[in-house]
């Protein structure tokens, strides 16, 4: 892992390396779901779920007693349904897709924010404000190994690309802003990158065993 936030003491339960997703089931038949570069510790007395790093998604059965889900910027108790929890390096991200959940700020004494299926948030971990934004239902898609672009800057696609491959995805500036859509298979970048060529005329290279990608106009 590349880093770890302040409570390094929690070693991982679970964990993927880049490129690899987990389907774990937990106590009670919860279902996880880890992506990319992720890494979870679960304590199954507590109930608790704490994410160390990455993005998971979690589904907790009707009448199971609720999660609580532990990330850098909020608690986030599920009392049951399914959800996304997104960490970045400023901000986490969590989509209700069905159910519902509270989510507790850890920096402020803000009351609990109640989410509802088919509703998303954006914590600014700075701050710990918690910004309502619409739910983006294609940041699930990489359950099913696919990545959803719709009129996405090219900037943007080889950025969370390369959250899957290992190496580096280097893109010509002149087409950073050039907007692309579609479905892409995660799992198989190289995949992925034959298609982006094909589709928008790219010129893809590859280098030093695909470590080294470089992206230009043809």
């Amino acid at each position: 892992l590349a880093s770890l936030h302040s409570d390094s003491h929690w070693l991982p339960s679970f964990q993927t390396a880049t490129g690899q997703q987990t389907r774990i089931v937990l106590t009670g038949g919860s279902h996880l779901l880890l992506n990319t570069c992720s890494a979870v510790h679960w304590n199954p007395e507590l109930r608790q779920l704490r994410l160390l790093e990455g993005e998971l998604l979690l589904q907790n059965k009707k009448g199971n007693a609720p999660i609580e889900l532990l990330g850098k910027s909020a608690q986030v108790h599920l009392a049951e349904g399914k959800l996304l929890l997104r960490q970045s390096n400023h901000t986490d991200l969590v989509a209700q897709f069905e159910g519902y959940s509270q989510i507790f700020p850890t920096q402020s004494k803000q009351p609990p924010t109640t989410l509802i299926a088919n509703q998303q948030v954006r914590i600014v971990r700075a701050s710990n404000q918690i910004q309502p934004v619409q739910l983006q239902r294609t940041l699930s898609a990489w359950e099913t190994g696919m990545l959803i672009a719709d009129a996405m800057p090219l900037r943007n696609f080889v950025e969370e690309l390369g959250r899957y491959r290992s190496g580096v995805i280097q893109l010509a500036p002149k087409l950073e802003q050039k907007f692309i859509s579609g479905a892409y298979p995660i799992l198989d970048t190289d995949l992925t990158l034959k298609m982006l060529a094909a589709t928008y005329s790219l010129n893809i290279k590859q280098r030093w065993n695909g470590y080294w990608v470089s992206v230009n106009p043809v």
